[in-house]
């Protein structure tokens, strides 16, 4: 779960909370780029999130692990 309020979205003074679309996972480090778009490193999920606050669209991308469970790349 994370929290986003109006002056990353730059239309509401509200506080907004989101759940991650990841079951078992939540934020392990979150980091806002110049377009608004929020990006969410998901503990448990080997994945990225990012999420759009003006669409209201989450995408997943997933980090590739080999057979060790080891990060590749």
């Amino acid at each position: 779960m994370f929290v986003i309020s109006g002056p990353i979205m730059g239309f509401s003074p509200y506080v907004v909370e989101y759940e991650l679309p990841i079951p078992n996972s939540g934020p392990m480090g979150i980091v806002v780029d110049d377009r608004g778009v929020v990006w969410v490193a998901a503990a448990n999920a080997t994945s990225l999130i990012s999420f759009d606050p003006v669409e209201n669209v989450f995408r997943r991308y997933k980090i590739p692990m080999n057979q060790t469970g080891t990060i590749i790349g």
